[in-house]
């Protein structure tokens, strides 16, 4: 009976995932372009900016676990990162941030297979 009110609300947190993730993609993008910026001028991390970029990252697995169980494909996730990473500027460290938690869920998907 209310099987379209099911549906809109799934189609509706899928949605709400995805720009979920895309935030936290850009979030992590800025603080690890201001963590590269500050190794390039000092040689050295601060542990309290380091601990921002871990802390982003950690927020972006979450999104995307929520995102995996709100029926959202690997695939279609991905997708979404990689259109957020084309929009502004993305340093070295913050492909490599992203790309650390993307290999990460890749494996614990392929260990729960």
């Amino acid at each position: 009976m209310f099987k379209w009110l099911k549906e809109k609300a799934e189609k509706v947190a899928a949605t709400q995932c995805r720009i979920s993730i895309a935030f936290d993609v850009r979030r992590l993008v800025a603080i690890s372009n201001q963590v590269e910026e500050q190794l390039n001028q000092t040689g050295g991390a601060n542990p309290t900016e380091v601990e921002r970029v871990v802390a982003a990252q950690q927020r972006l697995l979450n999104d995307i676990t929520l995102g995996l169980a709100n029926r959202l494909s690997l695939q279609d996730i991905e997708r979404g990162i990689d259109k957020t990473l084309t929009r502004g500027t993305v340093g070295d460290g913050a492909r490599m941030a992203v790309s650390h938690i993307l290999n990460h869920v890749r494996s614990e998907l392929r260990q729960a297979v």
